[in-house]
């Protein structure tokens, strides 16, 4: 597991060169060991959102060498809301913390234990929203949704893409994947089935992926340009 942290201060490339985030090079490193996919789903999301929790307040949103960020967190709301939970979070600890503690002292460790997850998660979650902007490249956009979902999408393998006030599909779609929180402005059809990774190992098979970004109008002129 030692190996897994030392990952976060090492820059780590794929086969093809590519700069690959925390979560990618840790993914990477397991899967290169034999570890099963799902179990190395799990430690992989688990190490990450303590990552993200504890690690990285002096980080900046990963951006490699000639990808374009765009940011999906301020239009929306979003870490607004992540904050405002982890704030209720943290005074219901500190408030249950103090009756059990005086009414049952085990009780009190075991609400603790889990109360105390509870808000790295949170936590971790919202500084991954982050820290793992959607990325535009000559060749291929990376579609990222903080921890919950990620899908590299090659730009000869999409069909269309709207931007703006899209009409996208209810949620539970077959082959839809509403990649980031809240109401979708960017929506995109691929030409073929693509595999999107999940949190905790999950995958899903996409045809369209609906997402937000800050800058929806920058977004569609990156993505118009043509490959380098």
């Amino acid at each position: 597991m030692n190996a897994l942290w030392l990952l976060v201060v090492r820059p780590g490339h794929a086969a093809a060169g590519v700069e690959l985030d925390v979560p990618e090079r840790m993914h990477a490193v397991l899967a290169s060991s034999g570890v099963p996919r799902r179990v190395a789903g799990i430690v992989t999301t688990e190490f990450s959102i303590l990552y993200y929790a504890l690690a990285a307040w002096r980080r900046a949103p990963f951006t490699p060498t000639r990808f374009r960020a765009f940011s999906y967190h301020r239009r929306n709301g979003l870490l607004a809301i992540l904050y405002t939970v982890l704030a209720t979070a943290v005074i219901e600890l500190v408030a249950l913390e103090f009756l059990l503690r005086a009414l049952h002292p085990v009780a009190a460790n075991v609400f603790l234990v889990f109360d105390a997850f509870a808000v790295l998660w949170i936590l971790g979650y919202a500084r991954a929203v982050q820290l793992r902007p959607i990325l535009v490249t000559g060749d291929a956009l990376l579609i990222r949704g903080g921890l919950r979902w990620s899908v590299d999408v090659p730009r000869s393998a999409i069909e269309a893409v709207d931007v703006g006030r899209v009409k996208a599909p209810d949620k539970r779609t077959p082959g839809y994947l509403r990649a980031t929180t809240g109401q979708p402005n960017v929506l995109l059809t691929l030409t073929a089935p693509l595999v999107a990774t999940g949190a905790y190992g999950t995958t899903r098979t996409v045809t369209r992926v609906g997402f937000s970004v800050d800058d929806p109008n920058t977004f569609s002129l990156a993505l118009a340009q043509a490959p380098a």
